[in-house]
């Protein structure tokens, strides 16, 4: 399946500006990035594991997006990921194991991501550089964790709470810091948990993996109602 029938597949039944969560892992193969990503302006986590993607040069403007999940594709130009800190800025955590990358030059297009927080670039490599960590810490001033290890080399511990599906939630930011790759707030639940669903949100088990803002979905069925 293309990325394009697999994003109308999971987002048929929500309005596009109240998705916050898209998940496509396994869902499709591409080799670049659907211009119908630029559709959700509300997007706060975006995981896009395993789908063959090479190019990130289309990544669309999404300002909100604060987690991007890149791992087991076939990305190697840093170039790509200058264009993702210019148009996601905001974003905190960033998971690409098992790519390519290959130059440090990767952490000088990361340095534009003003927020970043924690890297994940296990099983490329730029990992087998000699000052790779040095670099990253240098280059990317905002950066806390790299690979589950903070500057100082010292492995940053999960806390408990991440393994209880009703906390994990409530842990926030930081239980988004300290998910290992490969997996996202909504991966880490039960399959009938994947979607969350809003006022159009289509019900668990449908196959989705989408998370709706069930604010602004109210906010616009009472518009509706005023009318």
């Amino acid at each position: 399946m293309d990325m394009d029938s697999a994003i109308k597949s999971l987002t048929r039944s929500s309005r596009p500006a109240a998705v916050v969560e898209l998940n496509l892992d396994n869902r499709c193969t591409s080799a670049t990035l659907s211009p119908l990503l630029a559709t959700f302006p509300a997007l706060e986590i975006l995981s896009l594991n395993n789908i063959g993607l090479v190019s990130l040069d289309a990544f669309p403007s999404l300002p909100r997006l604060r987690e991007l999940e890149l791992g087991d594709n076939k990305i190697v130009d840093a170039k790509g990921l200058a264009v993702v800190a210019k148009m996601a800025p905001n974003v905190e955590v960033l998971k690409m194991g098992g790519n390519g990358v290959g130059e440090l030059e990767v952490f000088e297009a990361l340095g534009g991501m003003r927020k970043l927080a924690s890297v994940d670039m296990f099983g490329n490599p730029v990992t087998e550089k000699g000052e790779y960590r040095k670099i990253a810490f240098e280059k990317v001033r905002s950066l806390k964790v790299l690979d589950g290890m903070d500057a100082k080399g010292n492995e940053v511990e999960q806390d408990d709470d991440d393994d209880d599906d009703d906390d994990a939630e409530d842990d926030g930011d930081l239980d988004v810091l300290n998910k290992p790759y490969g997996t996202s707030t909504s991966a880490a639940k039960k399959p009938a948990d994947l979607f969350h669903s809003g006022v159009n949100g289509v019900a668990p088990g449908e196959g989705g993996a989408v998370d709706i803002d069930d604010e602004d979905e109210d906010a616009e069925e009472d518009e509706e109602e005023d009318a």
